[in-house]
């Protein structure tokens, strides 16, 4: 049986697609969950046609959620209106990268040429800030950071006047889903998705569960980032510790300390991926949430105030583009970055040599400290996920569809179970012996 809790909260998605009321909505989903050979009525639709518009005027914002797959509306976008956006947002993002990528001699030769037109490179792997957009989400090479660079208006029919392939293979727009001819270059959510199977509708369902779940969960504000603690948790007698993660030269308080701090306090982490990482000892009853996680209790336990959940709005907002606007994909990057320095400032390690100041949570004016910070990033993200959930509800109703959402199913992502001593935490120690 599929589970039904997504289904729970995308009743209003599917209502909005399908124009059925909630409850035939989720009695018909529910319907599918359980038996999915039955035979579901066809949604409603509206009258067909193509409206077509055209903007000129530079202050015209282009991230539009009000029509519907149906009506197929379609804009166009003049050039001095779409590329100066496309400049501003390299600009941005180089800006906000600048500091995390790789020396400029470290570029291999074939790829010089190509940094030498637009700036970006690979990103420092050690840098303990920046090696996270490495690990966690996968942003390799110059390609990776490149790929963050392309701009995007958001809209799930566009049409970008002036444009040419030219513009697609130097970075300046994206690759996926472009279609190139003499009048410009054209993303067409509806076309690009149009022989897709419904299930390539689940990775973005799932995501907007995942959103919609963080933003109606209440915030914890006293975990105090002790998962960082967990990953160096060594008791007597438990096995060996992984490596100290890349970028980071040392642990910055003693074993001691950090097996106190730990075990006096005990570990509120409500992010599932994080668990993983724990020091097998870090499991158990340290855990108030238990010492393995199943990916569909994300749902439940993603919360707005983890500084992770802040973190993952990249992640989230990398795999809805080329479809969401391109400052929304930059103003995530930029949380996610100040995010990550408030988890490694508050982390047992020694980072000061990356410029941040260590938060002491293991004292009581060190606590206070971080609470502080991670409110002020909650506030920050909060309006940044209403805008990315709006963003998946337009894509999804554009790109699949009533019909396919409905045969859809908003099942989590890859990695079930979660556990402290998991892969990432081997793969650590691996990686530990091989430098030994």
């Amino acid at each position: 049986m599929r589970p039904l809790m997504p289904a729970l909260l995308l009743t209003s998605l599917l209502q909005r697609c399908t124009g059925l009321e909630p409850s035939r909505t989720l009695m018909h989903y529910a319907a599918f969950a359980t038996a999915p050979r039955l035979a579901l009525p066809p949604p409603r639709r509206q009258p067909p046609g193509c409206a077509r518009r055209r903007i000129t005027t530079a202050s015209a914002h282009a991230h539009t959620t009000e029509t519907t797959p149906e009506e197929g509306a379609s804009v166009s976008l003049a050039e001095h209106v779409w590329r100066p956006k496309a400049e501003a947002h390299k600009r941005r993002v180089l800006e906000l990268l600048e500091e995390g990528f790789a020396p400029a001699d470290h570029v291999p030769r074939r790829y010089e040429e190509q940094t030498k037109k637009d700036g970006f490179r690979k990103l420092n792997e050690k840098h303990a800030v920046f090696n996270f957009l490495h690990e966690y989400y996968n942003v390799r090479g110059a390609k990776g950071t490149r790929r963050m660079g392309r701009w995007s208006s958001g809209l799930p029919y566009v049409t970008l006047e002036g444009a040419t392939a030219a513009d697609v293979e130097a970075g300046t727009l994206n690759r996926l889903g472009c279609e190139v001819h003499a009048g410009g270059v054209t993303y067409d959510a509806r076309r690009h998705f149009a022989r897709a199977e419904p299930a390539a509708a689940t990775p973005f369902l799932w995501y907007h569960s995942l959103l919609s779940a963080t933003t109606s969960n209440k915030p914890i504000l006293h975990c105090y980032n002790l998962h960082e603690w967990a990953m160096q948790y060594w008791p007597d007698g438990a096995p060996p510790l992984a490596a100290v993660p890349g970028g980071h030269d040392a642990a910055a308080v003693s074993q001691e300390t950090i097996n106190k701090v730990v075990e006096e306090k005990g570990i509120r982490c409500t992010h599932v991926d994080a668990l993983r990482f724990f020091a097998p000892a870090a499991g158990g009853p340290l855990n108030r949430h238990g010492a393995s996680l199943q990916r569909e209790q994300q749902i439940e336990l993603e919360q707005p105030g983890c500084v992770h959940a802040h973190m993952d709005l990249l992640k989230i907002s990398l795999r809805l583009s080329p479809w969401l606007p391109a400052e929304l994909l930059a103003d995530s990057l930029e949380l996610a970055l100040d995010a990550r320095r408030l988890d490694v400032a508050a982390s047992p390690y020694d980072a000061t040599g990356f410029g941040l100041a260590p938060v002491l949570i293991e004292t009581d004016e060190g606590r206070r400290e971080f609470k502080v910070k991670q409110i002020e990033l909650m506030k920050r993200a909060a309006p940044l996920r209403a805008s990315l959930l709006g963003s998946y509800e337009c894509f999804l109703r554009h790109a699949f569809g009533a019909d396919r959402l409905v045969r859809a199913s908003p099942e989590p992502e890859r990695y079930a179970t979660a556990r402290p001593g998991g892969l990432p935490w081997r793969r650590s120690l691996i990686e530990q012996e091989q430098r030994a």
